[in-house]
């Protein structure tokens, strides 16, 4: 009879040989197909034969109490992948169709998390029922080990941050372990170096470790490996050195300034524009630190005539539009977008100084050490007023 876990069908039992001596019969290759603990009595009906013409069977049968067995522990672990994992590119919905990238640096996660069943195995190699409830040891936080690796990205290294894995005991000798929605990755140049394009090729592994059992002598510690080989990218997996520059500019003070913002990706050549981008960058006031004023600025302030909207990158350009200069007197300010280390004072309207916000691209903006790239912004009076006079006869 089964005794664990509750409501449980015994499994097979076999005594195998048995032989007696000194008053004790013991089986030594005796066989229980399950986990858990189950209830054995033991009968022997021919022992008092002898008086079989003057008695029933149930007369003459020598019968123990029925005694505790176990409790049994799989023999092993195995784990297969229930449902394969999709990594979430980093720049899919941002990029014209075909051309979806990750900048190295950028995290990414998953669009579709993994799933890894766990069954757990008898010592012939079949599924143990009765392994499950209180019987089933596999807890998140504990003996689970995940791990993404790539090959293929010479120069660079993957970071890993994982959340909790999610255990769920579905029954009949199997559990289901999900990767979480929380993990977060990363694929980093060395010494933050600007890298051609690299696609590398991703593998997931998730190891297993149950240690609940070996605390009994002869106890195996349970191990089972769940390996997924590539993991794919849901619009590709490219990867690719990504940075924002500022052009200098120079303009009429009278009616302002213009300064191109680009966007770029680092190549065999050198950097070039995304033309790809479709709006992967968005600059507002509040990134754009303000310093250094020359001329008109030095008096009227930094935010004499400040950026008023935000832009967005479309081809990888954008224009910055600063108004013209009070007065249209000359004058210069250096603009610098905000990276992670950057110390300066933006505009939030004229006249209005407020503490720069770093942009949170940081892979976009030199890394987390870095102040973000900067230019000059010049406002200069035109050499004449009229720039072409045509007489007529």
């Amino acid at each position: 009879a089964c005794l664990l876990p509750a409501g449980c069908t015994a499994g097979a039992f076999s005594a195998g040989a048995v032989a007696a001596s000194a008053g004790v019969a013991a089986a030594n290759d005796a066989v229980y197909a399950e986990v858990g603990a189950f209830a054995l009595t033991g009968t022997d009906d021919a022992y008092a034969d002898v008086d079989s013409g003057d008695s029933t069977v149930t007369e003459r049968r020598v019968q123990s109490a029925a005694t505790p067995v176990g409790r049994f522990v799989p023999d092993s672990l195995t784990a297969e992948l229930g449902a394969t994992g999709v990594l979430a590119t980093g720049n899919a919905s941002c990029m014209a169709s075909g051309s979806a990238s990750t900048f190295f640096g950028q995290g990414f996660g998953w669009q579709t998390a993994p799933q890894v069943t766990v069954t757990a195995r008898n010592a012939q190699g079949n599924t143990t029922a009765n392994w499950q409830g209180a019987l089933m040891k596999l807890v998140s936080g504990s003996g689970l080990d995940p791990e993404l690796s790539a090959s293929g990205a010479a120069g660079a290294s993957v970071g890993s941050t994982f959340g909790a894995l999610a255990v769920t005991d579905l029954g009949n000798g199997r559990a289901r372990i999900n990767a979480s929605a929380s993990d977060l990755f990363l694929l980093q140049a060395a010494g933050g170096s600007a890298l051609s394009e690299r696609t590398p090729t991703w593998q997931y592994r998730l190891r297993i470790t149950d240690n609940a059992e070996a605390g009994v002598a002869g106890n195996p510690s349970l191990t089972a490996t769940a390996v997924q080989l590539p993991v794919a990218f849901g619009a590709g997996g490219r990867f690719v050195s990504g940075r924002v520059a500022l052009t200098p500019a120079q303009g009429d003070a009278r009616n302002g300034v213009r300064m191109l913002l680009q966007l770029q990706r680092y190549t065999d050549a050198g950097w070039v524009t995304m033309t790809e981008d479709r709006g992967c960058v968005t600059v507002g006031p509040q990134h754009l630190a303000l310093s250094a004023p020359a001329g008109i600025f030095q008096t009227a302030g930094t935010c004499a005539a400040p950026l008023t909207g935000a832009v967005t990158t479309a081809g990888g350009r954008a224009w910055l539009a600063f108004p013209a200069s009070p007065g249209g007197a000359p004058g210069r300010l250096l603009a610098q977008v905000a990276g992670a280390a950057s110390p300066g004072n933006a505009c939030s309207g004229v006249g209005a100084v407020q503490p720069a916000q770093a942009l949170s691209q940081t892979w976009l903006t030199g890394g987390a050490g870095a102040s973000g790239p900067a230019a000059l912004a010049v406002w200069g009076l035109p050499r004449r007023e009229a720039v072409l006079r045509r007489e007529t006869w």
